[in-house]
């Protein structure tokens, strides 16, 4: 490490692969910064230990799954951090492997492939740190991701042999109405698979890309410490006002810590594939999935239609997505009222030449004042006890993408949340 800071002019920062200590026997990194004449020779360098144990602290109090994987990893090639299942180790030399080779070759990004170590197949998404040479990758496994359409097959192949063997009397009759039943499951497991791929995809590179940029300021405000360390050896610095800003850096490592154990879960920011839509069948579609996994409706969604004409640029999938939880929110907000008003009004109205707004209104107990002076921060959440408001940092991300906005108000009975997105005009304009 200290001989690529000396031989490298243009290398400032870097960290060590761990190392165990002979007399304690703990495994430690370094972390150090380059002491540069203003010809930017090597004058020296200045390092901070840290016990490898600090970079795995993320992992307290998360649940996993066998196949769930996060690691942090140097550009060198060996893991400073990594998690699989509930196994925690540090150490593996992955230098040439896919890993490496997919990170050289996107810093930022996802693929499907099989993992450097054990082989598994997995849905990987990666992020790099802006100053330190180091970057972040969480999987899930591919069996976890494909595990509900599995189960959805085999309860409708049991469920059609039943049929058949009790209704073979009439075998055509049958035949012609589970040909349209079939027909009907089938559009109804591709909304919902596409529904599960995009929110597993957006959560996976959120989780990667929100460690990275947490991980960052700690780090750079590290390193800015050191720096002052540097003026100070040159300089007049006595040795306590050196140890100062040592104690300064191991303030800032302490509170990367904290960061790292903050995060609870996985969000990637994929590309939305805008596309013209139709806007009667988008929302149709959407309420119909969020009534799928309900066994008796909890409320009624009400949509009056008439915008079979409107056509607006946006991904379906996503679109629904929001629709989705935005549905599901409200049915947990209405559930505490008289059932004559559990009712969901979704509304649709042109609020420029650009845009087109989307509202879903409940007539439930509104918003408490502190989650609406806190809509627009990341992971708030609606529901005061449980979450983490995942859900709405997801629509939101989602409607960014789509260059509109999020917003949520009360009314005199109830809670509205809108959005926006954009009209088929604009791109008729832009060609």
């Amino acid at each position: 490490m200290f001989r690529e800071l000396r031989e490298t002019p243009t290398v400032d920062r870097a960290i060590s692969n761990p190392t165990t200590k002979p007399e304690t026997g703990d495994t430690v990194l370094l972390i150090a910064r380059a002491l540069r004449n203003p010809d930017r020779s090597f004058a020296g360098a200045v390092a901070v230990e840290i016990p490898a144990r600090r970079f795995v602290d993320f992992n307290a109090g998360i649940e996993y799954r066998p196949a769930d994987l996060i690691s942090i990893i140097s550009l060198r090639g060996m893991t400073l951090a990594r998690r699989e299942g509930g196994v925690v180790s540090w150490g593996q030399d992955l230098s040439g492997r896919l890993v490496m080779q997919r990170q050289m070759a996107e810093p930022n990004g996802e693929y499907w492939g099989p993992s450097s170590l054990d082989g598994r197949r997995r849905l990987f998404s990666h992020r790099r740190l802006t100053n330190y040479p180091i970057f972040v990758t969480s999987g899930v496994g591919e069996a976890d991701i494909l595990a509900p359409a599995t189960r959805r097959a085999g309860w409708f192949l049991s469920l059609a042999t039943a049929l058949t063997l009790l209704l073979g009397a009439l075998l055509v009759l049958y035949a012609r109405h589970v040909s349209n039943q079939e027909q009907a499951q089938r559009r109804f497991d591709q909304m919902r698979d596409e529904f599960a791929h995009s929110a597993r995809v957006s959560s996976l590179s959120e989780m990667a890309a929100g460690l990275a940029h947490e991980l960052n300021q700690p780090l750079t405000a590290a390193s800015n410490y050191l720096a002052v360390g540097e003026l100070m050896i040159r300089g007049d610095g006595t040795r306590e006002a050196v140890g100062a800003q040592l104690h300064q850096v191991r303030g800032q490592i302490a509170r990367a810590g904290e960061i790292i154990r903050r995060i609870r879960d996985y969000l990637s920011k994929g590309s939305a594939e805008l596309r013209i839509e139709t806007l009667d069948a988008t929302i149709f579609d959407a309420i119909e999935l969020a009534r799928g996994g309900n066994a008796a409706p909890r409320a009624r969604v009400l949509y009056a239609g008439g915008h079979a004409q409107t056509r607006v640029l946006i991904d379906r999938i996503q679109i629904q997505q929001v629709l989705v939880n935005l549905i599901r929110n409200a049915e947990e907000a209405v559930a505490s009222v008289p059932e004559d008003r559990r009712l969901i009004r979704i509304k649709c109205e042109a609020r420029s030449e650009e845009m087109f707004e989307i509202r879903v209104e409940d007539d439930g107990p509104g918003f408490p004042d502190s989650v609406l002076e806190q809509f627009n921060l990341p992971f708030i959440s609606t529901k005061a006890e449980h979450g983490l408001g995942i859900g709405l940092s997801i629509c939101r991300r989602i409607i960014e993408v789509h260059g509109g906005e999020l917003k949520a108000w009360n009314r005199a009975r109830g809670a509205t949340v809108s959005f926006t997105v954009k009209r088929e005009a604009v791109l008729r304009s832009v060609a």
